[in-house]
């Protein structure tokens, strides 16, 4: 895969420890829930909008769940398995697609 492909997409660097749990989309208010999410196997995208006063950006992030026997719960990582690649991809390329739609149809 061609990776300068996504390079006109903003990445928001992710503040949270990679082996936290974040908010669920339905506990979250709101104004913060992602606009769109993917799901592929263990992989999953998210989608955010920030209204700006120049109009709309769009942040995304990519995560692996599992879970952790030591902590008894699902949790999420950025950290990936080689198994992971093609899903990343997708998930990658599904989001690509989507941002493609929002900026057609602005």
């Amino acid at each position: 895969m061609d990776i300068t492909y996504f390079l006109p997409l903003r990445i928001m660097p992710h503040k949270q420890n990679a082996n936290e749990v974040s908010a669920t989309a339905d506990s979250a208010p709101p104004s913060k829930r992602p606009i769109w999410t993917c799901q592929i196997n263990r992989i999953s995208g998210s989608i955010w909008k920030h209204s700006q006063k120049d109009g709309a950006r769009y942040t995304y992030s990519i995560s692996r769940s599992y879970f952790s026997k030591a902590e008894g719960k699902l949790v999420r990582s950025n950290f990936y398995d080689e198994q992971d690649s093609p899903d990343v991809a997708k998930v990658l390329q599904e989001i690509d697609h989507f941002l493609a739609d929002l900026r057609e149809h602005a």
